[in-house]
């Protein structure tokens, strides 16, 4: 880095191209480190180079543009801001396997936006995507690195777009982000909506959202203003997916978000969430999470969404191997039970559960069956059942052993709900 940085400050240059071919090749090589110093200096030499002449300029900017995928050419791309980065750089700030590169990729695409060589909309549409990169590896969510930068764009380029669809979809991302967990990325976002708002009126909702020169919004809270986000169409899924992402985690945050989150009138608009992205884990599983809270401890009515909920859930269960997805939906289903319209249909799921073929899902419902009923006003028949569950080795049983088992439960509970609505 040392010899990179003196070459790019030693003003050595010369019109004979053929001297510069070393000084060439050293700062390529020092682009495909991985070390940042290394390539934050290369990008230094390289602007540099560029301006030796038209020729040396062409040529470096395409081997730049080659070597998009690796976060040094990348971030080189941010200094040199040249015509001829922008697909390279669009396609990298999304596609690159490096969160480095899509990091500085996403950067270098707003440079090249605020300059006129990249449309604002294309660009704010390759932002959106970038605002939704949640990639983990064994350094945590390094997703977040392309999130900021994709929040700080659409900042800087919301005012020049000129679709309002789009500016919605940019608007969600920052809704989002304002209500997820990462503090960091959560006041960014939250600066980000501020100036938004504040300086462009085509959206009134949001605008309404910071009165008169509002500054007292802190990182570390749900900002208050958060269930008047459930009630804008546009932004309502944004909303309710960061609020849920905080609900469900841990600390002093997951009980601010739960303050918001049981605001929600309507538990069916989440359960259409879980419909939409039952298919995404990374998702799918909060959105079960969160639907347990609703129920169990905001105690919603019960209505048709209950039943809706039990099959909805239920239809997932078969050839379902993820524990996570299977523990969550077992809470979810005890809770189920509490309520009439889908009691039924939750205590048949429940009672099949006991034979599923991986052992801790049979012992997780076991487990949740045994304190439902023992909780309860039972009489033998339930105090039987519990004898009987308590007794019985989910886990180690062999499955034909367990089914009359399950079969002897699944009878009780069905006496003791016709008992219950009776």
């Amino acid at each position: 880095s040392i010899l990179v940085a003196a070459l790019a400050n030693s003003g050595y240059y010369t019109s004979d191209h053929s001297v510069l071919h070393a000084p060439r090749e050293i700062v390529l090589e020092a682009l495909s480190s991985r070390a940042k110093p290394v390539y934050e200096a290369g990008s230094t030499a390289a602007l540099a180079l560029t301006n030796v002449s038209s020729e040396t300029e062409g040529d470096l900017v395409q081997c730049i543009s080659d070597g998009m995928e690796k976060e040094g050419f990348a971030y080189a791309a941010i200094s040199l801001t040249h015509k001829n980065l922008s697909e390279p750089v669009r396609l990298a700030a999304v596609n690159s396997e490096r969160p480095e590169a899509r990091k500085n990729a996403t950067r270098a695409l707003v440079e090249l936006a605020g300059k006129g060589l990249v449309d604002a909309d294309m660009a704010l549409e390759t932002l959106i995507q970038a605002g939704n990169d949640y990639q983990l590896d064994t350094r945590g969510d390094v997703g977040s690195w392309v999130r900021e930068e994709a929040v700080e764009g659409i900042s800087k380029l919301f005012t020049a777009c000129t679709s309002d669809a789009l500016a919605k979809r940019a608007l969600g991302v920052l809704v989002r982000q304002v209500l997820e967990r990462l503090d960091r990325v959560r006041a960014l976002a939250m600066r980000a909506l501020l100036h938004v708002g504040s300086s462009d009126a085509r959206f009134p909702e949001i605008t309404a959202m910071f009165p008169g020169k509002r500054r007292d919004l802190g990182t570390g809270q749900i900002p208050d203003f958060a269930p008047l986000l459930f009630e804008i169409d546009y932004v309502r899924k944004d909303a309710l997916l960061g609020v849920i992402a905080s609900a469900t985690g841990a600390g002093s945050l997951s009980l601010l978000a739960r303050q918001a989150l049981f605001k929600i009138s309507d538990v069916g608009v989440v359960l259409d969430l879980y419909v939409e992205f039952r298919r995404d884990k990374r998702l799918s599983i909060p959105i079960l999470q969160a639907l347990e809270l609703l129920v169990s401890q905001n105690q919603p009515d019960d209505g048709p969404w209950s039943l809706r909920c039990a099959q909805e859930i239920c239809s997932d269960l078969k050839g379902s191997r993820d524990i996570s997805r299977l523990a969550s939906t077992i809470s979810l289903l005890l809770s189920l039970l509490s309520l009439p319209t889908s009691a039924l249909r939750a205590s048949r799921a429940l009672s099949n559960l006991l034979c599923h073929p991986i052992p801790r899902a049979r012992r997780l419902a076991a487990e949740g069956l045994y304190f439902h009923l023992i909780s309860g006003e039972g009489g033998d028949d339930v105090a039987l059942a519990c004898e009987v569950i308590g007794d019985t080795f989910w886990e180690s049983t062999p499955i034909r052993e367990l089914q009359p088992i399950r079969d002897r439960i699944s009878a009780i509970l069905l006496t003791s709900l016709i008992q219950e609505e009776a």
